[in-house]
């Protein structure tokens, strides 16, 4: 099987390393004050007895930018693409940061270790910033809304596609590629015990309720984390010949933010 690709000519490893280089050690190099400011303000705003680390933080990071779009690896997505990541017809992923998001839930899980308060802090934030990488094209409102939205988009897949014996779609294509190449801070054990088998749509309600609980409270220092992912997803992209860029200007200032 070939390597799941994340657009067209472009396997989803490359993206995603390009997302790492960019998103955390190019920023984290330029704006060497970011980890330990970041950490220190988590920290202090939830009132952590265990302080957040800069070092934790930036792996935690490179964690996040390496997975941001690890949902894109599923067949019912997958199946769009040739052989060297050409594509049959023009392309989408709608709702895969809800698959990637749950990936990483899980991966920070098992890589954390010890379920204290400060290591949870870090889960669920690491979680809603992969969740909400998106959220300027897709605004969520609640998890039973969304969760109606992912069944129907994935149905629709499953009447177009050949999901290759996967009833909805959410085995993963071949990734040991994938794992493979993973940044040395990221556990590959425990990574491909998390890629190994299907999503389960009654796994991802549940995840998904839990995410709605956890956005209802006064989370949205996510952002925090969230910013490596915007910074490195979006000059990861600009790499790629896609015409007409109607965010020119806004990548134009990201990389003037870690001076390219």
């Amino acid at each position: 099987m070939r390597t799941p690709c994340s657009f067209s000519g472009e396997t989803l490893t490359q993206h995603s390393l390009s997302t790492v280089e960019f998103g955390v050690k190019k920023f984290f190099e330029t704006q060497s004050a970011y980890p330990l400011l970041a950490a220190e303000k988590l920290t202090n705003y939830y009132g952590l007895e265990k302080p957040i680390r800069s070092e934790r933080l930036t792996q935690t990071c490179i964690a996040a930018c390496y997975l941001h779009d690890a949902g894109k690896a599923a067949n019912i997505y997958q199946v769009q693409f040739n052989d060297g990541c050409s594509f049959k017809v023009n392309p989408t992923f709608t709702l895969h940061e809800i698959l990637s998001g749950f990936i990483v839930y899980n991966y920070l899980e098992k890589a954390m270790g010890e379920e204290d308060q400060s290591n949870r802090t870090l889960r669920i934030l690491t979680t809603l910033a992969v969740l909400n990488h998106m959220h300027a094209i897709r605004p969520y409102t609640n998890a039973h809304a969304v969760m109606s939205k992912v069944v129907y988009t994935l149905k629709k897949f499953i009447y177009k596609y050949d999901t290759r014996g996967d009833p909805l779609g959410f085995s993963l294509a071949d990734y040991n590629e994938y794992i493979d190449n993973a940044p040395p801070q990221i556990d590959k054990k425990i990574l491909a015990t998390c890629l190994e088998k299907p999503i389960k749509l009654c796994e991802l309600s549940r995840f998904l309720e839990e995410m709605d609980r956890e956005t209802s409270r006064p989370n949205k220092l996510y952002t925090l984390l969230l910013a490596p992912i915007i910074i490195g997803d979006n000059l990861a992209a600009s790499q790629r010949q896609e015409g007409e860029d109607n965010r020119k200007w806004f990548k134009q200032e990201l990389k003037e933010l870690i001076n390219l």
